[in-house]
């Protein structure tokens, strides 16, 4: 009888909401302008995932560079806070892509992915300047 009891408490503890907690991701790729004005509003951490050669040739203020082609790019990502949002940006939106997913499975809770990549958002933020 203790057995059974026992069994149902599980069983019932187990099906209660929040027992199991899964993380969920909430994920959304936006455009440079909306990228933007996301920095802006809800500061989320930038992340670079290009190359130290492409970086060199400019990057958004602020951003976090992790090498998405370099050995230690998931142990980086490691330390980062996964309850933070995150918006990473690439060249084209390659790297960043499959960065994203890397993410998701390692339980990051918010990610935004810039479409397009720095060489738009570059562009997009001469425009605004002129």
């Amino acid at each position: 009888m203790k057995t059974l009891i026992t069994i149902l408490a599980f069983f019932l503890a187990s099906s209660a909401p929040g027992f199991a907690q899964q993380t969920k991701t909430k994920y959304k790729a936006v455009p440079v302008e909306k990228a933007d004005k996301l920095m802006e509003k809800k500061k989320p951490i930038v992340l670079d995932v290009r190359t130290p050669e492409e970086v060199a040739a400019g990057t958004i203020p602020g951003s976090l560079n992790y090498n998405f082609n370099a050995p230690e790019f998931k142990q980086q990502l490691s330390t980062l806070d996964k309850s933070q949002p995150y918006l990473v940006y690439c060249r084209s939106g390659n790297r960043s892509g499959k960065a994203i997913e890397i993410m998701k499975e390692m339980g990051f809770r918010r990610l935004y992915e810039m479409k397009a990549g720095f060489p738009a958002y570059a562009e997009y933020k001469k425009k605004s300047v002129e």
